[in-house]
């Protein structure tokens, strides 16, 4: 498996047997200033509605959507947030605490 930071909660995650998995593909702009997604997958996984988690029409291909809450979604992003969006990005959001994740 590979994991890849794209930007903010977006991850591109590859399977060993090439399945590709983008995590809260983000709007870039108000406040986002990583580079746009541009990567191609076969499931979005989004946390939750709001544009810094839900930009799916970012991602290349016909991947299957997944949202927060939805059967089928791990638990640790079905949660309505992303453990990934709890981790200290910045310093100047503070000290925060990742939720914890069970295989």
């Amino acid at each position: 498996m590979k994991i890849r930071w794209l930007g903010h909660a977006c991850f591109l995650i590859t399977s060993s047997d090439g399945v590709r998995v983008i995590t809260d593909p983000y709007v870039v702009g108000g406040g986002i200033e990583y580079s746009p997604v541009r990567e191609t997958a076969d499931i979005v996984a989004v946390s939750h509605d709001h544009s810094d988690h839900s930009n799916v029409s970012a991602v290349q291909g016909k991947p299957e959507v997944v949202k927060g809450g939805e059967q089928g979604l791990p638990e640790a992003l079905s949660s309505g947030a992303s453990p990934l969006s709890t981790m200290p990005l910045r310093a100047n959001r503070g000290e925060l605490t990742p939720s914890s994740v069970s295989p």
